[in-house]
């Protein structure tokens, strides 16, 4: 029998995603990823995966259901790992061209995407986190989309995330969180 794990998201290519790695990897021939939208309170940490944990408690608490719930945070290297799991803020108050005044002079551009998945059911807790590395353009080089997708180019591209077609976005984030936490989920099929 299959059984449903909900994925706490808003965010329609963030489900997509998610189902495709179902798809792939067989573990919806267990599993039914049944996308729940619900705002939920997100505490201030410097840490995504503290955040993400929290937050999927808070929804566990009140659902009592298999939830997943992702958080990212981008750790910028020049800016001492600025503005980390804080680019909600960054997003809503600052341009890219803000953020790129931050890093006037600054000759490092290494920067790192950083998604954690929280998974909560009953006794069973834990978080799954990866890195997609890159680098901080130069100039902002589009205006659509997010601040911190304006500015953040993948390893590997030429062109910001804002700038890629969804299907190249799907490409660009490091699976492993959703590989592991797949896994994790197979085998602990039976406490589900």
């Amino acid at each position: 029998m299959k059984k449903d794990i909900y994925f706490v998201t808003g965010n329609k290519l963030k489900f997509e995603v998610a189902s495709s790695y179902f798809d792939k990897s067989g573990a919806n021939n267990f599993f039914n990823l049944v996308q729940l939208k619900l705002p939920c309170p997100e505490i201030q940490d410097t840490n995504v995966e503290v955040i993400a944990l929290e937050s999927a408690k808070w929804v566990y608490k009140n659902s009592r259901k298999p939830v997943i719930k992702a958080d990212a945070g981008l750790y910028i290297s020049a800016l001492s790992g600025f503005p980390g799991p804080f680019i909600r803020y960054i997003n809503q108050w600052l341009s890219a061209e803000d953020l790129l005044n931050l890093m006037t002079g600054k000759r490092v551009r290494k920067a790192i995407f950083r998604d954690t998945l929280a998974f909560i059911y009953k006794d069973m807790s834990n978080f799954f986190v990866s890195d997609t590395l890159g680098q901080i353009s130069d100039k902002v080089l589009s205006e659509v989309g997010s601040t911190v997708d304006n500015i953040f180019i993948p390893e590997g591209y030429n062109k910001t995330l804002s700038q890629l077609s969804d299907d190249q976005k799907k490409n660009v984030w490091n699976v492993s969180r959703w590989e592991n936490l797949i896994d994790y989920l197979k085998k602990n099929y039976d406490r589900l």
